[in-house]
């Protein structure tokens, strides 16, 4: 895990009110690269809803 995710860990368990946006900006980029679904560029078409889980369809692809 990143060295900022420690940082932030630390200061969450301190009851800080808040992370700095650097951290928050750390801690979002790291989970986007972790996901092989998440994908940024795509336009978004749909989204639904069915019984138990969202699709999504955008201008590369459809995921359920």
């Amino acid at each position: 895990m990143p060295s900022w995710w420690w940082s932030a860990t630390r200061r969450s368990n301190a009851r800080f009110d808040q992370v700095s946006r650097a951290e928050f900006r750390g801690y979002l980029e790291w989970v986007a690269q972790s996901h092989d679904n998440i994908a940024f560029g795509e336009k978004v078409l749909a989204v639904d809803f069915h019984t138990d889980r969202f699709t999504i369809e955008t201008s590369s692809r459809r995921s359920e």
